[in-house]
């Protein structure tokens, strides 16, 4: 079945288009890569529909979503806020409000609350005849006093009230997230996803993170400055990135379809569901991250237990460097699989089996 469509709204105004696939269980949230849009992952949820509610949504400049026209909007960052924004409209956090009651099974036999109104007798106080009136001149309740929210527990006797305007503090403030979302994702999409998923204020909302085919940045800027025959293997297969760095000529590349031609040179791939514009304006995410984050690397680290998962044959990146994440992610998988760059696109049963894994490996570890 197709997945039904609906809209977010980021923090800087742009719209988002978020994708939710017919399913049970926990929620996938899955981010693309470039040059990809959210159909991507048709194939993975429909093979995910017993175990998973899978969620895709069209990054920024891609698919659907807005296409900001300013390189400065594509920053990782503004990536992280789009993540936000999903997440929040997939699982949303509890509202901030009174704690819920003690439920009645925990009551003792037989309790029974007091008539509405009805003021608790003071300690030792003898219990009034049957029959007996109530006395005169038990005080009214002042006109216009607020009511206490439905559901309420009573506050202990003589307790001072809330200040005035005062509320309940949230959930969130206590560092309680509300039904923590998998998070699987690709390319550019994993490189984006590792913002959030190092980010102390979203960890507790992520149960696990499946990474292919997409390091962090800070994490390669690190790695990048250890001299070895891994440097220099990945730096020969970074050459792309630098030519995505020069003004006009990818895009024109991409518009003449020379560029088409020359990347299917160093793996074949069929994406008839991508646009001209996921092309186009996707080559921002280069020029808006990629040599920040690899010159001034920030340290970033995650309790979340994450997949890295390497394709041994990745024309783009080397499996050294995607591999290379127990400094940053110490609760974290490594695995390498045969096939290619493009493997959620050729091979989605084996994404679909990786998930599967990892998700059931997670959930024994937290039972």
């Amino acid at each position: 079945m197709p997945p039904s469509k609906s809209t977010v709204t980021s923090l800087d105004g742009t719209r988002l288009a978020v994708y939710t696939y017919p399913g049970a269980g926990p929620i996938l949230l899955c981010i693309h890569g470039y040059p990809d849009n959210a159909a991507l992952w048709a194939p993975v949820a429909e093979l995910l529909a017993d175990d998973f509610q899978v969620v895709a949504y069209d990054v920024r400049g891609a698919g659907e979503s807005d296409h900001p026209s300013t390189t400065s909007a594509y920053t990782l960052n503004r990536l992280q806020e789009d993540f936000q924004a999903v997440l929040n409209h997939v699982a949303p956090e509890p509202l901030p409000g009174i704690p819920e009651p003690p439920s009645r099974a925990s009551e003792p036999a037989g309790a029974s609350e007091p008539a509405a109104g009805a003021s608790e007798p003071a300690a030792g106080a003898p219990e009034p005849a049957a029959g007996a009136p109530e006395p005169a001149g038990a005080p009214e309740p002042a006109a216009g006093a607020p009511e206490p929210p439905a559901g309420a527990p009573e506050p202990p006797a003589g307790a001072p009230g809330p200040p005035a305007g005062a509320s309940a503090p949230s959930p969130r403030a206590a560092g309680v997230a509300a039904r923590p979302v998998h998070v699987l994702a690709h390319d550019w999409g994993s490189i984006q996803a590792w913002h959030p998923i190092t980010n102390p204020a979203l960890q507790a909302r992520i149960a696990s993170f499946i990474s292919i085919s997409g390091p962090s940045l800070d994490h390669a800027g690190y790695s990048i400055r250890r001299p070895t025959k891994n440097t220099l293997r990945q730096l020969i297969h970074s050459w792309y990135i630098f030519y995505f760095h020069l003004p006009w000529l990818p895009e024109l590349g991409w518009r003449s379809g020379w560029a088409h031609r020359a990347f299917n040179r160093l793996e074949p791939q069929t994406a008839a569901d991508r646009n001209l514009t996921d092309y186009t304006n996707g080559i921002k995410l280069y020029r808006a991250n990629v040599l920040k984050h690899l010159i001034r690397p920030e340290e970033r680290r995650t309790a979340v237990p994450v997949l890295a998962v390497a394709p041994e044959r990745d024309p783009f990146v080397t499996t050294a460097l995607q591999t290379d994440i127990a400094r940053w992610a110490p609760n974290s998988t490594v695995e390498v699989v045969r096939g290619g760059h493009w493997m959620p696109r050729n091979n989605p049963g084996e994404v679909a089996r990786l998930v599967r894994e990892h998700t059931r490996r997670v959930a024994g570890l937290e039972a």
